[in-house]
């Protein structure tokens, strides 16, 4: 690897360090010119900056053993080159950057799916669990629980199980890559190739919709809670009076937190304290 020192005595150095171009005819004799022992035979040199919105990005250097290789016409030419060049550097950047910021969003928006439905289960307080048997549908079953650590640490595609002889079909319920839970299927026979196709294609769409249900419960819950917020902040305008105000402000905020209690308190300024602000 070859490294030139930003503002050494090369060609390169120099412009790096003033994003000034710099044409060297004859590098023997130029001030600024340097052995290169990997070029030992160059005589002409042209360094111009990569310029994008004022900042440098990088240096086009281009070496030639003629000496006065590079005419006027010849340099203005490079430099079109050079700002074509920065340019096309800076939109790579730009679509970098923005691919970063994209995959940024998409684990924000896969993080705040799940811990969104880990708050929904949260507030039930405990696993959700339906089951049907040609009759009714009941929460809760036996055996449920049990089933957890396999469902989340390896339950990622439809899978057939046989015990007993009863068949089993399992079906995860995913929601951005990860296992929220199952669907099981008994039955006395074999399960074909069709039925595990439909099962899976079931799973995914009750995927979709358990997702839009969370963000339907979100909204609802934020809305809720703006309600609050409004109403509590409404009663208290209405009331006119300073005790009035502060009697109706601790008295809405203990009902809407349901706290065992709540202290407002203003401070006594001392004489002047006022009027010296």
């Amino acid at each position: 690897n070859h490294k030139l020192r930003i503002g050494g005595e090369s060609i390169i150095g120099y412009v790096s360090s003033t994003a000034r171009p710099r044409i060297a005819l004859d590098v023997g004799e130029e001030a600024v010119g340097f052995d290169n022992p990997e070029l030992p035979e160059t005589r002409s040199e042209a360094a111009l900056p990569l310029l994008t919105r004022g900042e440098l990005v990088g240096v086009l250097d281009l070496q030639s053993r003629a000496e006065g290789a590079f005419s006027e016409a010849g340099v203005e030419v490079l430099r079109i080159l050079a700002n074509g060049l920065a340019i096309s550097i800076e939109k790579v950047r730009l679509m970098s950057d923005t691919e970063k910021t994209v995959e940024r969003l998409k684990r924000y928006q896969e993080q705040e799916a799940i811990s969104g439905w880990y708050r929904i289960l949260a507030r039930r307080q405990r696993e959700v669990t339906y089951t049907y048997d040609r009759v009714t549908v009941e929460t809760g079953a036996p055996g449920a629980q049990s089933l957890l650590p396999f469902v989340q640490s390896e339950l990622t595609e439809v899978q057939v199980r046989q015990s007993d002889g009863q068949h089993f079909l399992l079906a995860p319920i995913r929601m951005q890559q990860q296992t929220l839970g199952v669907l099981t299927f008994t039955a006395t026979h074999p399960w074909s190739r069709e039925s595990r196709q439909l099962v899976a294609d079931v799973a995914a769409q009750l995927a979709l919709a358990l997702d839009n249900a969370r963000l339907l419960e979100g909204s609802r819950l934020r809305a809720s809670r703006e309600r609050a917020r409004s109403e509590i902040v409404s009663r208290v305008r209405d009331s006119v009076q300073v005790e009035a105000i502060l009697r109706s402000a601790v008295e809405e905020l203990g009902r809407s937190l349901q706290v065992e209690r709540v202290r407002l308190q203003l401070v006594n300024l001392p004489p002047g304290a006022a009027d010296e602000k």
